[in-house]
């Protein structure tokens, strides 16, 4: 063949496009595709050397996950006098999420200090208080408890862990043969003989620092909290859950820094960090509201409710009344851009604190203030997908993400330890509550397995 110029170009690109494919193939290999995350019968650990800090770091994307199958646990138990309305899971399965199912999925890794664990599940509605003072509130559909004076009202959700540190049994038999359920002995929560790691994440209380609550039981004691400081503390001016409150906010902005280091801010309207006394004489307070002169329920509603005669008055019945400190109130009430100044300015001092006292009592004032944990009570670093800063329970809620980070020994004697020299696998139990803490559903008994690295 007569090789001219055209067959010239021709023969270079033949040689260029075999040249082409050879280098592509010595020196851009095709990257390999991760592959698809399954689903595994126990809760598998991978050993990772990139630690997955955050709900959003990369391997959770790609991390084999495990189903847990949730059913009733623990039904039909009420709280005592004066607590109201904080039995969501009263039927177990069957009222937790409206009858459907969380469809809880749990995933971890781990590395040579500590322990990552990721739980997603689905719950469709949010609650964040727990014991909140309400002033003639609601009654209980549940309970012939009277409503009249203060109750405490509304709890939160929650999702539980429970692992052995002492060979534990109760009746139900073993920890190793039954799980969680040898930690109730008696209708108590606590072993007959032996020790459980109880790990205690909730909106209330450990949320709002980024540390889930961190508790143990054991036969001589029962259920308690770990040692040092923990996050919260009872609002209550007096020995009962129908004393009313000792407490409200402040007014300062709640800036804190929770476990992880990451800043944020508490919402008054839940949350109790910077408190001051409360103070007023709710009684006295409600003859202020209802005083067919100078009174509050021409346009806020004979009980709150909003619209009143004049149909222009926001609801006092919202926790976000809290989110304005009495200060704001008063500023407020007495300018010229409250319709009802003129009536707010005829009230002395004195009535103007007790009919806010009032109002407080219709919004609800939170059941506990908050402290930032120390000791073996900030052992379990937190985070997940709900933001407490400007709180809208109103929109609508769907997944829970929670993400759950310990050390494998943290050294004190109220944690369960995770030897893997010793053992790779390790029994626990899981709960779920939804607006509940004495009724649950969840799992008895699954593994964590920790995968060889």
């Amino acid at each position: 063949m007569k090789i001219n110029h055209a067959n010239w170009m021709r023969l270079l690109l033949i040689i260029q496009v075999v040249m082409l494919q050879a280098c592509t193939y010595d020196y851009f290999p095709v990257p390999e595709v991760p592959e698809p995350a399954k689903e595994t019968a126990t809760l598998e650990a991978k050993y990772v050397g990139t630690p997955p800090t955050t709900i959003s770091s990369a391997y959770w994307s790609t991390a084999d996950f495990h189903h847990v199958t949730a059913v009733n646990l623990s039904t039909g138990n009420l709280y005592s006098d004066g607590l109201l309305n904080m039995t969501g899971t009263y039927n177990g399965t069957g009222s937790f999420n409206g009858g459907s199912s969380p469809e809880l999925v749990m995933k971890a890794a781990y590395d040579d200090q500590k322990l990552y664990i990721l739980l997603e599940w689905t719950d469709l509605s949010l609650n964040l208080s727990n014991a909140s003072w309400l002033h003639n509130g609601p009654t209980d559909p549940l309970k012939s408890d009277t409503a009249t004076g203060w109750t405490s009202q509304k709890n939160n959700d929650k999702v539980a862990l429970a692992f052995e540190i002492e060979a534990a049994s109760g009746s139900a038999g073993t920890f190793s043969s039954v799980g969680c359920a040898a930690s109730c002995h008696n209708n108590e929560m606590k072993p007959e003989v032996g020790k459980v790691d109880i790990w205690n994440w909730n909106l209330a209380f450990s949320e709002p620092f980024g540390y889930s609550g961190d508790m143990v039981t054991e036969a001589t004691t029962g259920l308690s909290y770990d040692s040092g400081q923990p996050m919260f503390v009872r609002n209550n001016a007096g020995l009962t859950d129908r004393s009313g409150p000792a407490y409200e906010w402040d007014g300062v902005v709640q800036n804190i820094t929770k476990g992880n280091g990451v800043a944020s801010i508490l919402d008054p309207a839940y949350y109790i960090l910077n408190k001051t006394p409360f103070t007023g004489n709710i009684e006295s307070g409600d003859a202020v509201y209802h005083n067919s002169v100078k009174g509050c329920t021409h346009c806020h509603g004979e009980n709150g409710e909003g619209g009143g005669d004049f149909g222009d008055g926001p609801s006092f019945t919202r926790p976000e009344v809290n989110r304005y400190s009495r200060q704001n109130i008063i500023d407020y009430s007495s300018s010229t851009v409250h319709t009802g100044f003129s009536y707010f300015n005829q009230l002395n001092s004195t009535e103007r604190e007790n009919v806010i006292a009032y109002i407080r009592g219709m919004s609800g004032v939170p059941g506990y203030y908050l402290q930032e944990p120390d000791g073996s009570n900030a052992d379990i670093i937190s985070a997940s997908n709900t933001n407490l800063v400007n709180v809208n329970t109103y929109a609508g809620h769907s997944q829970y993400k929670v993400l759950l980070i310990r050390e494998l020994n943290t050294t004190n004697t109220d944690d369960a330890v995770f030897d893997l020299t010793q053992n790779m696998e390790y029994i626990f139990g899981i709960a779920l509550m939804d607006n509940d803490g004495k009724n649950h559903i969840g799992s008895l008994k699954e593994t964590l397995t920790f995968l060889e690295k």
